[in-house]
């Protein structure tokens, strides 16, 4: 099957999740990751944008359609179970435990109570995120891409009663948002300040913004060529676009793991140095450690293990 829109993908275990537009919902089998195929597909009222699943619950941004809800419990059967509807757009969704948030252009973005995850419960609706194209959770608060606005942030303390914490208003234009750890990715900008750009937020203090990388993410104005992905530590950036002509996957290197803490050393009985360290708090990409000796601070030197190590001690 030639499927032409491809707007999300999401990998479950053996079972992978394709937002397939006009196409609807893709059930995927992973079994075999060389030889995947498709186990069903199913056709909501909507075209589908973005996914996320939560145990055997697939939700849906269904354009205008609104929320959708799919039990997957049968991949031979998807059933849906739930819809939401809107009287704008659905453009993306996003969820925090039993809070679910969905971007929803000139509707602003909507928030929902995941209590009985079949059956979502609208509890406020953001009239002030108003352009909102995509949503991202960051302890405790809601970012909002909101295009000509920028990037909103709302603190969710009281998720009934959302309060506007900062906007960011350089960041205009911006159509994508992820969150990870206290930084968050803004990206797909198609004009102004992030046209062809990606760039870190601090969550913290949102006017810190720093360039990750310039590249023309996209020959189109249209958003969802480009929509990006993070390593787990954020140490690298994966985003589609087309300006070679196709739609090619690139990857940029957006920094270096971060240090160990607290390096302490002692002699064992035997006379010889032990190292002992800690792991940062981002170490979901760390492999191992090499450690290295030197005459003089800064300078000089000479690895002593060959193989990374993969406990805090050396």
């Amino acid at each position: 099957m030639c499927i032409r829109d491809r707007y999300d993908v999401l990998i479950d275990g053996e079972r992978g999740f394709l937002a397939a537009g006009s196409h609807g919902l893709l059930l995927v089998d992973l079994t075999d990751p060389a030889d995947p195929h498709i186990l069903q597909q199913y056709d909501p009222p909507g075209k589908v944008r973005r996914l996320l699943v939560w145990n055997d619950l697939v939700y849906l941004a269904e354009s205008r359609e609104g929320l959708g809800v799919v039990d997957v419990s049968e991949p031979a059967r998807p059933m849906r179970v739930a819809s939401a509807g809107t009287s704008s757009e659905t453009f993306a969704l996003a969820r925090d435990g039993e809070l679910l948030a969905t971007a929803e252009g000139t509707g602003g973005v909507r928030l929902f109570d995941l209590h009985r995850p079949k059956n979502p419960r609208e509890i406020a609706r953001i009239s002030s995120a108003e352009g909102g194209r995509d949503v991202a959770f960051a302890g405790g608060r809601l970012l909002v891409a909101a295009q000509r606005r920028g990037l909103l942030v709302y603190d969710l303390t009281e998720p009934r009663s959302p309060e506007l914490l900062a906007e960011v208003p350089p960041l205009r234009q911006a159509h994508s948002v992820t969150s990870f750890g206290k930084l968050a990715l803004v990206s797909n900008g198609v004009a102004g300040d992030v046209r062809g750009q990606h760039l870190m937020v601090s969550i913290d203090d949102p006017a810190t913004v720093l360039r990750t990388c310039h590249y023309h993410t996209s020959r189109n104005d249209w958003p969802v060529n480009t929509y990006s992905a993070t390593s787990p530590d954020a140490t690298k950036l994966a985003y589609v676009s087309d300006q070679l002509g196709n739609g090619d996957i690139y990857i940029a290197i957006t920094g270096r793991p971060s240090a160990p803490r607290k390096l302490t050393h002692k002699r064992n009985k035997n006379g010889a140095i032990v190292l002992s360290w800690e792991a940062p708090d981002e170490a979901r990409e760390i492999g191992g450690y090499r450690v290295y000796k030197s005459g003089a601070s800064g300078r000089g030197f000479t690895a002593l293990n060959r193989d990374p190590v993969r406990d805090t001690i050396y």
